[in-house]
């Protein structure tokens, strides 16, 4: 009577949380359902299904309730959630306009590890949400190959009407941002080592081309030059001989090719406007130590957060304007942004959450003999980052606090079907 019970709440967890995800993955579903009122009845369905999963996991465990000083990967991002809660309580800064996109982010690592309990289920559900970010990637990957501006339009920022009105044209298409490939781009050391242990080798060969194929045409430079990293890196760690090659034929280019007229060359003959502005803008940085165009905009915005943290090293507070400048953040690193928002303490936050996601993936790879790809994807995202603004998508939510853990054990169940 209480196994029936038990597997009643799960799944009526799973049910509710299913619905939610169907909205928050999909930009169709999100354009569709834009209005006020469906957003908090997407957010009810959310917060029914966590409650329902405690209980399942409470009666699994019979209402016992051990409690642990132990550090895991949820401990930074529940002190995090404290933090953004009661500064929503006391409304501080942006936190009442942010504080949606931040538990819906962070409620996806919630959501994982609520599911342990019942590794089926875990697995289970992470089957339907790797369909459901399967299906944005392909649709998303279609919309570059004939548009190449699409992706960058939506991962666009700008408020202005006509902006905002492409923006909701392109999410029903079920086209997705920016983040969508950046999680492609994490994925690829993933394909590399596989290869390298020839596993499957035509079906990693065909990802890794896909990916490199959409990041290409999407037009993003720091996903392209991350992915190149990621890519390189993952090949230097699994063969040093190799790795010594690529090293050599680097050394002979820079040799035979001054870097300033390499990239002058490149820029003129990529035929692709954006990868050529930034060829062109780091040849003139190389050979005049001159920065101009988007690299100038960007160092900037690094150093808008990097001062307003030396000047508040206890963190200026929760704001989230996304407009350049404002309140001394620069917005273009999910990093140097929150060292500004929280001083000290985000890097407390960065440190821990990073050694303790990377350590949930090298458990969990390591199931299936690819515990090296833990190390590559960890640091991969890290410099993202770095790089770029982070932590309030659905694509990157789903992605990184929840496919890639499962990964593992939706590849395990499926070797044990074939077998």
């Amino acid at each position: 009577m209480n196994q029936h019970r038990r597997i009643g709440l799960t799944d009526a967890a799973s049910f509710l949380l299913a619905i939610y995800y169907l909205w928050y993955q999909l930009p169709f579903m999100r354009a569709t359902f834009q209005a006020e009122r469906y957003k908090y009845l997407f957010f009810a369905c959310f917060a029914a299904g966590i409650l329902l999963l405690c209980a399942a996991r409470l009666e699994n465990c019979r209402m016992r309730v051990r409690l642990t000083l132990r550090v895991s990967v949820l401990t930074p991002v529940l002190l995090y959630m404290a933090v953004m809660a009661v500064c929503y309580l006391l409304h501080a800064g942006d936190a009442a306009r942010h504080i949606r996109v931040s538990f819906s982010f962070w409620g996806t690592l919630l959501v994982y590890r609520l599911f342990s309990f019942d590794r089926r289920a875990q697995v289970r559900f992470g089957r339907y949400l790797l369909f459901l970010f399967l299906l944005t990637a392909l649709t998303s990957a279609a919309a570059v190959l004939t548009d190449s501006s699409a992706a960058r339009a939506i991962s666009n920022a700008s408020q202005r009407p006509e902006a905002v009105a492409r923006d909701y044209v392109l999410m029903r298409r079920n086209v997705s941002g920016i983040y969508l490939f950046q999680d492609l781009v994490i994925f690829a050391p993933i394909s590399v080592l596989m290869l390298l242990q020839r596993r499957k080798p035509l079906m990693n060969g065909l990802i890794l081309g896909f990916v490199f194929l959409a990041v290409i045409k999407a037009s993003f430079t720091i996903p392209l030059f991350v992915l190149l990293v990621v890519c390189i890196l993952t090949v230097v760690s699994q063969r040093r001989g190799v790795g010594l090659m690529l090293l050599a034929v680097g050394g002979f280019f820079l040799l035979a090719f001054p870097p300033d007229e390499l990239f002058s060359a490149l820029a003129g003959a990529i035929d692709n406007r954006y990868f050529s502005a930034r060829f062109a803008e780091l040849a003139q940085f190389l050979r005049q130590r001159s920065i101009r165009g988007d690299l100038q905009i960007r160092l900037q915005c690094y150093l808008y957060s990097l001062r307003s943290f030396a000047a508040h090293p206890l963190g200026i507070g929760p704001w989230y304007s996304y407009v350049v400048g404002d309140r001394g953040i620069g917005y273009h690193s999910a990093i140097l942004d929150d060292m500004a928002r929280y001083g000290l303490a985000a890097l407390a936050f960065y440190g821990v959450f990073l050694a303790k996601y990377y350590r949930m993936l090298r458990e969990q790879w390591a199931r299936i003999g690819l515990r090296a790809a833990a190390a590559i994807i960890t640091a991969g995202w890290a410099l993202l980052l770095l790089l770029n603004i982070a932590f309030r998508a659905a694509d990157e939510s789903i992605f990184m606090l929840y496919i890639l853990p499962v990964l593992p054990d939706i590849l395990l169940q499926s070797r044990k079907k074939t077998e």
